[in-house]
């Protein structure tokens, strides 16, 4: 049967590159100039991943921290960051003092972190060559009163406690999209945006005085989700928190373009043209949404005289646990891909996509019934991008297209050649596409390329095929194949296949 899904793998795979020769002729055309000078350095670990802190609060059903066959997956997405984080880290009590927690709990806090799960994850973050970026509670526990000053007391116990037991830790944040409290817990967790400025005081000084040298104290994860929402929650919070001079190293926020059905009633039907749905992913109009949230950012932040380096610590392709058929499907791919280019391209320094595993859109899901893990496509999209993708970024200047359904971003290879250039495209066209490509310096003498389309032709397939054969996970942890197919005529001339993204690597 090997042998048989074989032969029939690279039978798929000819007709494919066969059919993309033949439609050459009627594929629609766009010229990609790639400039020479680099407008972005990245840092090692820019493309991350998140865990959600509901895992490490309960038993981990979704995600089993010790599984062998999880730590294997994990180590082949290495080296990345994991932002540990959500709705319930501004709940939590720490038990790390060495007593029992009180009972009851004091005000505000609801529940009682899991340190034994804490330390799984450490571990396993050690084994995967992860580091953690880890959200502190900044609710109400930690406060006399609603809206009071924060206290530092728990954070300085729990960072003590990851000083001798967990190593990994290279970033602290303060609260989980604080401009929403009030929407997830009601009146009595609200902190207003002037009191965390203030809170941003006490957090920094802790941060530098127990963490290890260089560790980053991050200003919140502020949410920015979905396009169009209540202004309140949003732009007037972010205001008002930078009018009141708050101090940072790095700023956070989190992004999704669209809405899961689990949210869709929580939403007023203004909303609706960003109800999740495959298609929408397509449209270059939803695609850019998130150009205009990280200007409104950097500029909200250049004109208060603040750090503007940014990072996206938890975003998707749809709020709300993920959307099925999307998050967990191939067409999560497009915006997926396109996001890692487009806020590389736009300076932003680190981006978290949630999550590792679990929900709908986990690039892994345990499934309890079979004690195994399901392995979806953003998965291999991760691992791909990890193995080829530099931290140069070049301005990559698309023409001859409309309404950008063909996009391309640009940057440095990890090849052992100095010269690589890896071009990330996401085509959403419904019809082949020729990119015809212009690169500076000496001309590229050999293409290997990545192209990744749909399983079984929907873009709610849940499987996926790289160059025309279909990826086929054994369930083991140890990868199948993703190799490339290498061209060296022609080579700055390619055709993709309709609904497609990948890679193309020139040296």
């Amino acid at each position: 049967e090997v042998e048989e899904l074989i032969i029939m793998n690279q039978s798929l795979s000819l007709l494919f590159f066969l059919s993309c020769l033949l439609c050459s002729a009627l594929a629609k055309e766009v010229s990609v100039t790639v400039g020479s000078e680099v407008i972005v350095n990245l840092p090692l670990r820019y493309a991350g991943l998140t865990l959600d802190i509901s895992e490490l609060v309960h038993n981990p059903t979704n995600c089993p921290f010790t599984d062998p066959v999880l730590i294997r997956y994990s180590q082949n997405l290495a080296p990345l960051r994991i932002r540990i984080g959500g709705n319930q880290q501004d709940t939590l009590w720490y038990p790390t003092d060495g007593q029992d927690p009180p009972n009851p709990l004091p005000p505000g806090y609801l529940n009682v972190f899991n340190l034994t799960n804490w330390l799984n994850v450490c571990d396993l973050a050690k084994a995967a060559n992860f580091t953690l970026l880890f959200g502190i509670n900044g609710g109400r526990g930690p406060r006399p009163h609603v809206n009071g000053p924060w206290n530092s007391s728990q954070a300085r116990s729990f960072i003590q406690y990851n000083n001798e037991n967990c190593h990994v830790v290279d970033a602290y944040d303060l609260t989980n999209e604080p401009n929403f409290l009030k929407m997830h817990y009601g009146d009595d967790f609200i902190v207003s945006p002037q009191r965390l400025a203030k809170d941003t005081y006490t957090f920094q000084q802790l941060v530098q005085e127990t963490a290890p040298q260089g560790t980053p104290a991050v200003a919140m994860s502020f949410g920015l989700e979905v396009p169009g929402w209540i202004e309140d929650f949003v732009i007037h919070w972010l205001e008002d928190f930078l009018k009141a001079d708050p101090v940072f190293d790095i700023f956070s926020y989190h992004w999704y373009p669209l809405v899961s059905e689990e949210y869709n009633s929580t939403f007023p039907p203004s909303l609706d043209p960003f109800y999740a749905a495959p298609s929408k992913v397509l449209d270059p109009w939803v695609l850019e949404q998130i150009a205009l949230a990280d200007h409104s950012v950097r500029t909200k932040l250049e004109d208060n005289n603040k750090p503007t380096e940014r990072w996206i610590t938890e975003t998707g392709s749809a709020v709300g646990s993920g959307q099925d058929g999307l998050s967990n499907a191939f067409a999560d791919g497009f915006e997926y891909l396109d996001k890692l280019g487009h806020a590389a391209s736009m300076g932003v320094t680190s981006l978290n996509r949630q999550t590792l595993c679990g929900y709908n859109y986990g690039i892994m899901y345990w499934n309890e019934t079979t004690s195994s893990l399901l392995i979806r496509p953003s998965y291999y999209t991760t691992v791909l991008y990890g193995r080829l993708v530099g931290e140069e970024v070049y301005e990559a200047t698309v023409g001859g297209q409309k309404r950008g359904k063909v996009r391309v971003y640009a940057f440095s290879g990890k090849s052992t050649s100095s010269t690589s250039t890896v071009l990330l495209f996401v085509n959403t066209h419904d019809s082949s596409t020729t990119i015809d490509v212009t690169l500076p310096g000496t001309a590229p003498t050999n293409r290997s390329d990545y192209i990744l389309t749909s399983g079984d032709g929907s873009l709610s397939s849940y499987t996926m095929k790289l160059n025309g054969k279909l990826i086929v996970d054994d369930g083991t942890g140890v990868l199948p194949p993703l190799d490339p197919v290498v061209t060296t005529t022609d080579v700055t001339s390619v055709v993709v296949p309709e609904e497609s993204y990948g890679f193309l690597v020139f040296e």
